[in-house]
């Protein structure tokens, strides 16, 4: 029941484009994109996220440049300016607490990667993310593992130095994505 009132609430936003302020954002957005979710179809944590990113991002699903349901038939109707308003909104808000705690093996695995060490150059110390980068840090493990076997199957596009060229096997996508689960705490903790 509560999926489909979420996907009537999507596609009445399509029908009725609101300015950001007049938008029920915890309806539209927060019901699938706030931390806690379990399972591997995990949404990721938006709320925290810097705007310029999060405009950016609504900008690529509204033009079908990335695709994903709802994402592009939810924001089909909003403007440049109804864009930034929501990722404002969205920006402002704390980094909500996502649920569970990977085992720390774990954890330290994904932090010994070599790959670990190159992120930090797009994605801001600790992995807090920048304008032009999400921040990882704190993000949903499932979504994350989703991105990365993404990437390293050609699938999800990211620049270079790409997690998809590093061969990452099933078990370092567990791991580095429990280590950015963690907060991506430095190698030794």
């Amino acid at each position: 029941m509560r999926r489909r009132t979420v996907l009537f609430a999507c596609f009445a936003a399509m029908a009725a484009p609101l300015a950001a302020a007049d938008m029920d954002i915890d309806a539209l957005c927060l019901d699938c994109h706030r931390g806690g979710g379990g399972g591997r179809y995990q949404a990721p944590v938006i709320e925290g996220q810097h705007a310029a990113y999060l405009a950016a991002q609504l900008a690529r699903f509204r033009e079908r440049h990335r695709d994903s349901f709802p994402m592009s038939p939810v924001v089909a109707g909003l403007d440049d300016a109804q864009l930034d308003a929501l990722a404002r909104v969205l920006s402002v808000r704390d980094w909500p607490a996502v649920a569970g705690e990977p085992p720390a093996a774990r954890i330290r695995r994904g932090a010994a990667l070599p790959l670990a060490d190159g992120c930090e150059k797009c994605h801001g110390e600790g992995m807090a993310g920048a304008a032009e980068a999400p921040r990882l840090a704190g993000q949903q493990r499932g979504y994350l593992e989703r991105q990365l076997r993404a990437m390293a199957a050609g699938t999800r596009t990211h620049p270079e130095p790409s997690p998809g060229g590093a061969d990452l096997s099933t078990r370092d996508i567990r791991d580095l994505a429990a280590w950015l689960q963690a907060g991506a705490p430095p190698a030794g903790r």
